[in-house]
């Protein structure tokens, strides 16, 4: 199970389910940022002593970053069934081990970029599935957690990204963050920067580079398993995970 980190940097949202601990009656917290605020002041002020450990305090909520492709939406295969159509290939997924989509069908970067945008104009973008499990395990981690996207999408594809998400995830997270890697047209953030920008205690991620970029000593980061993610040196901060199921039960 991972934790907040330390007394001198949680962000919690306090809010204890029946379901979990139905002893425990907090304060009408809501949703705060409590910074500077230990785990000891928040015990005290509830009288929660001899009910909930610190150490589960501090697990119930955390501030959870999550990419979109390939961990909330099957956006690779939807890719495919575009490009398969349109310019008459037979490709499938299993023939990707790299997201450099123009090593596997050819051309040039700039030209696989231009066929990710006019995919994304496409009929076949809002078609996206979700990733097996996404949305069963969001809706679980919004309970007791702060879920903020951070895509490496352009901010380009902004309005039919946030129209996806409101489709199979209304009323989830907190922010989006777009960080243009996958365009020349914006400007590019370093998904590790919006991580330190909001806190981020665990980062469920599948580019092994964006995870390494997100480690700071204490953040943890979920990797889910692809061919283009491989390594067997992965530090101890990043844990591999194969399925949501897996992935909530290194988390609640």
């Amino acid at each position: 199970m991972f934790y907040c980190g330390g007394e001198d940097r949680i962000r919690t949202c306090v809010s204890f389910h029946s379901t979990r601990f139905p002893s425990v009656r907090l304060k009408p917290l809501g949703h705060l940022s409590l910074d500077g605020t230990s785990v000891s002041q928040i015990f005290n002020q509830n009288n929660l002593s001899g009910l909930v450990s610190q150490e589960q305090l501090q697990s119930i909520c955390m501030n959870i970053a999550i990419d979109i492709d390939e961990v909330l939406a099957q956006f690779l295969q939807a890719v495919i069934d575009y490009h398969n159509n349109t310019y008459n290939t037979n490709l499938t997924t299993d023939q990707f081990h790299t997201y450099h989509f123009w090593d596997t069908w050819g051309g040039t970067r700039q030209e696989a970029i231009d066929k990710v945008a006019d995919f994304a104009r496409s009929d076949y973008f809002p078609k996206i599935k979700p990733v097996e499990g996404a949305q069963e395990a969001i809706q679980i981690l919004n309970q007791n957690h702060t879920l903020t996207v951070i895509t490496a999408r352009p901010e380009t594809m902004e309005k039919e990204t946030r129209l996806w998400l409101n489709t199979y995830f209304p009323k989830t997270f907190d922010q989006i963050f777009f960080t243009n890697h996958w365009t020349d047209e914006c400007e590019t953030r370093s998904k590790g920067d919006i991580c330190n920008l909001v806190n981020a205690d665990l980062l469920i991620e599948d580019n092994l580079d964006y995870a390494h970029d997100c480690l700071n000593g204490k953040r943890k980061v979920l990797l889910f398993n692809h061919p283009w993610n491989q390594s067997d040196d992965l530090p101890d901060s990043i844990t591999g995970v194969q399925s949501w199921s897996e992935a909530l039960e290194h988390i609640e």
